[in-house]
Order: structure tokens, then sequence, then C-alpha cells
């Protein structure tokens, strides 16, 4: 495979928040999808489409930065990132109240910057991405006790108390119910209303109704391209 690139920057906020280009994503030399060339603008979002097992996750994880590309070159302008995964072990070994969990998205930031967009005192802060997600009345319950819906929710929002400008989700409804699926699509709304670009992966069309996002679907040639249109 050829030479993999991967580079940070800082540069103005009109631009994108993240590009890539000539990108292979697989496991063990093997490359599950290929990407030409993507480009995801501050206050838009893409949807990532395809069967189960075709290599989304694993794209997702090379542009979380979670798992080097096997090629190409990956550049993100964003200040700061947060990926919900599609599936992470319930936290129950963990001595954490719900308040606490979510507060663990500062921790996990990259960058913080003291100018964050919609950046709130604390207390402020978290009771919003609380109250955004129907947790106020679970703060104080322990991690292990919730539900895998309600587990799924504090994962979102603890991706969310970290203020990113660039927000990537796999497969963000798995274990919620039809209310709080539909709250979470007008959320996706007002996030990206505030300017932060929105990287999905879902079957879901309740999630992406509305959010006006450009589709890309990996084919059956495990390429990630536009879909052709009926």
């Amino acid at each position: 495979m050829g030479r993999t690139s991967i580079q940070a920057t800082s540069i103005a906020e009109d631009k994108a928040a993240l590009e890539c280009r000539d990108l292979a994503v697989g496991y063990q030399g093997r490359p599950a999808i290929t990407v030409e060339q993507l480009t995801l603008p501050y206050g838009q979002c893409i949807v990532l489409a395809g069967a189960n097992g075709s290599g989304k996750s694993t794209l997702m994880h090379c542009l979380a930065r979670i798992r080097p590309p096997l090629q190409g070159q990956i550049v993100w302008h964003c200040k700061q990132l947060a990926y919900v995964p599609q599936r992470q072990g319930h936290a129950a070994d963990l001595p954490l109240t719900v308040a606490d969990f979510v507060r663990l998205g500062k921790v996990q930031a990259h960058v913080f910057q003291k100018d964050r967009l919609h950046r709130n005192p604390d207390s402020d802060w978290l009771g919003q991405c609380l109250a955004d997600l129907d947790l106020q009345a679970l703060a104080r319950q322990r991690i292990a006790a919730l539900s895998a819906g309600q587990y799924q929710r504090a994962l979102i929002a603890r991706a969310l108390y970290s203020c990113p400008d660039l927000l990537i989700l796999d497969e963000p409804s798995a274990s919620l119910d039809q209310k709080n699926t539909i709250k979470l699509n007008r959320l996706l709304q007002r996030t990206l209303a505030r300017n932060c670009a929105v990287l999905l992966s879902t079957h879901d069309q309740r999630i992406t109704q509305d959010l006006r996002g450009r589709t890309l679907a990996v084919g059956t040639d495990h390429v990630l391209k536009e879909p052709k249109q009926p």
C-alpha cells in the first residue's frame, strides 16, 4: 500500500472541518473501503450508507483518530472532535454517576479552546447536555444501572459536552426508542445550526430526516461515493 499521511492543522474556521483523499482503510493490510476524496464543511452533514460489515465503522475509526488508515491522507481542520461509537461495552465497572460520565467528554478532548463555541460555565453546560438527552433525573444514578437506551444517550451527551466542531456518530440511534430517536434528530439539527460538522452512519431515516445531509454509499466495489439516483 502507499504511504500514509495524517495531519492535524489549525486554520480559519471558514474551512472544512475534515478532508481526506486517496484513502484506504481496513484490517491486516487488506482494504475494506477506499475513498478518493471526502470534504466535510462546517455546518454540514455527511451520512454514510452501506450494508452491515461493509467497513463503515472502520472508516469512522480512522476519521475519529482511533486507528490509522492503510494509505492516504487525512487532514483535520477542526479544533475539537467528538466520537460516539456504535458499540461500547457498558461501563459497568466504572464507579461513576451519569454526570461524572458525561464530564469525561472534556477529559477525552484532544484540544479544549478557552473560547470554544457555546462555552458556558461548566455546571450550566453540563445541565444543558443532560437536559438535551433527557438525563437530568438520572444525573446521580450510577452509569452501571442504566438501560441500553439510557447508556446510548449518555454517550451522546458525553460527546456534546466536549463542545465539538466535528461530531462523528456511528449508528447513534442504536437502542433508542421512537421518542428519543426523534429528539436526537432535532438535536442534530441544532448542532448543525451552530456550525458543527456532522458525520454519521445510520440505517434509520428518522435520524437523517430534515438534516439535508449529503449521502455517501459504500458500493459492491468497496468505494465510498455518491449513490446513483434512481
